[in-house]
This record gives structure tokens, C-alpha cells and sequence, in this order.
């Protein structure tokens, strides 16, 4: 699970990063189809390229059912009764006060997930406004930076398995990882100039988005440890949705921030934000920890 939750992570991160293509002049193109144009440049290639991307993940997902068909014995004439899996997700949302759900260790868990979303969104959505600003970065400068980022939290990914020989403990790596996260936005925070130096930005850039991926990795180790025999895959569903949440909401939110107020207000908040996730962890030490998942 620490491994999916690694890919995840790294497919967020790596996003901005595909922009160092199509910033380049030579794959821009328009075709004509009857009265319409269809271009690819810089402005309209993210979106071919998530179309592109939604349709391989939607053929592997047709593969994944076939597969899963056969696994559950959906073979020929022989067709057992599956419960669909959104009527299961809302039955066990109704079914949480009767089952043996360790909820303590839920709440915060999906608590910690909206925090650590949203601290990479708000960089991910102002950075490149940020750095153009404040520093002259030009898309292609952008790309580069998120490629570097990229690259750093893939490195990082491989050295937590490393950390994990050495500390057995998620939870202590967990508010390691929020500290991180933390520390990175006071880092950037500046209330005076509302910008920071190119090597302090680059130094709070890379402490948020280390912390991020570990501490998003281990965080979704240690709810599926915490759910044991629990249905996993509809609490895993509710666990993506929260981060989905914030992934929608958080562009929207910060960019009026952004504009209205001031980005030092931003980091601030969510400073403030992060910090409290280390204070639940450290309040809720007991419900998150994964070798006792008797429910509570």
C-alpha cells in the first residue's frame, strides 16, 4: 500500500513536470476538421495530454474488471451476485457506528491526507505565478523546476525505505514528515517583502514537497495497518476522495488568496495547518498506532 501510495504521489508531483514538453515549439500543430481547429501548443497540450491519459487508465480499468470477474468466479452461466461498489460505499458509511472501524484512527488519518494535499496544491497552483513574479521564470524555467522536484521526491521515495530499516515506528516518521512540511511554508513565509530569496524559496520548496511524498506514503501504510480486516478497498475509495477534495477545492481557494491577499497568508495558514496535524498525531499516538488495531 505504501508503494501505491508512492505512484500516486509521484504522478501528482510529476504533472507540472510534462509542461517541459509542451513548451517546446516543435510539437505544436492545428488540424482542421471541417469548421473546427484543433491545435496542440502550450495553452491547449495539458489538456490533450489528460485526455490521452484518461483513456489509457479507462482501457486498464476494463482489463481490471475482466480480471476481477474471473477472480470472483464471474466465469460463463455461473454469475454470482456482486454487490456494486458505490452501494457498498455509502452501506459502510451507515454500517460505521455497529462495526468494529478503529474511527479515531480514521479521522485523523484522513485529516493528515487533506493537510498534506493541500500544502502540495498550494504549490503546485502558486508556485509557477510565485516564481514568475518574484523570480522572472519563464514556463520553461517552471518545467525544469518541477522536473528537478520530480526527480528529488523519486530519490526520496527510495530513501524512506532506507529510514523504515532504522525506524520501525511509522508514526514517528509520520510527524517527522509534517514537521517538514511545516517548517518548509515558515521557510517561505515573509510578511514583510511577501517573497522570499531564490535559494531560501528553493530550500522551503524542497523541505514541503520531501515531507509531502514520504509522509503520504507512510500515511497510507499506516491506515491500511489500522483497518486490518476491515473492507480496505471502500475505505481506501473515502481515504482518495478526501485528497481529491482538496486537489479540487485548493487551486480555486488559493488563487483568490493569492490575488486578494497576500501568498505569505497562504503558507501561514496552512503552516498553521500542518502544525496541527502533528498535534493530532501526537493527541491520537494510540489510535494510529499499527501494531494495536483493536478497535477502540
Amino acid at each position: 500500500m505504501g508503494w501505491n501510495a508512492a505512484i500516486a504521489v509521484f504522478g501528482f508531483i510529476c504533472g507540472p513536470a510534462i509542461s517541459l514538453i509542451t513548451t517546446l515549439p516543435q510539437p505544436h500543430y492545428t488540424v482542421n476538421v471541417g469548421d473546427f481547429q484543433l491545435t496542440f501548443d502550450s495553452t491547449t497540450a495539458p489538456g490533450w495530454i489528460s485526455i490521452i491519459f484518461a483513456l489509457i487508465g479507462t482501457i486498464c480499468s476494463l482489463r481490471f474488471h475482466e480480471i476481477r470477474k474471473i477472480r470472483l468466479g464471474y466465469v460463463g452461466d455461473d454469475k454470482p451476485e456482486v454487490t456494486p461498489t458505490s452501494y457498498r460505499s455509502v452501506r459502510s458509511l451507515t454500517m460505521i457506528s455497529s462495526s468494529k472501524l478503529p474511527l479515531k484512527g480514521v479521522v485523523i488519518c484522513l485529516f493528515i491526507t487533506f493537510v498534506f494535499t493541500t500544502a502540495f496544491t498550494i504549490l503546485e497552483t502558486t508556485c509557477p505565478l510565485y516564481t514568475s513574479k518574484w523570480y522572472g521564470f519563464s514556463d520553461w524555467n517552471n518545467s525544469l523546476l518541477f522536473l528537478g522536484i520530480s526527480i528529488g521526491c523519486l530519490l526520496s521515495l527510495f530513501i524512506l525505505q532506507l529510514i523504515l530499516l532504522m525506524i520501525t515506528d511509522e508514526r514517528i516518521i509520520l510527524i517527522t514528515c509534517s514537521l517538514f512540511v511545516t517548517v518548509g511554508l515558515i521557510v517561505l513565509f515573509d510578511w514583510n517583502n511577501s517573497y522570499v530569496s531564490l535559494a531560501r524559496f528553493y530550500c522551503g520548496l524542497g523541505l514541503v514537497c520531501f515531507g509531502y511524498a514520504n509522509g503520504q506514503a507512510i500515511l497510507i501504510a499506516i491506515f491500511s495497518k489500522i483497518l486490518e480486516e476491515q473492507e480496505q478497498g471502500i475505505m481506501m475509495g473515502w481515504f482518495n476522495s478526501v485528497g481529491c477534495i482538496a486537489r479540487m477545492i485548493i487551486p480555486v481557494v488559493a488563487s483568490y488568496i493569492f490575488d486578494l491577499f497576500s501568498i505569505s497568508f497562504l503558507f501561514l495558514s496552512v503552516a498553521a495547518l500542518s502544525f496541527l496535524t502533528i498535534c493530532c498525531s501526537i493527541i491520537t499516538w494510540k489510535a494510529i498506532d499499527t501494531k494495536n488495531t483493536i478497535s477502540d
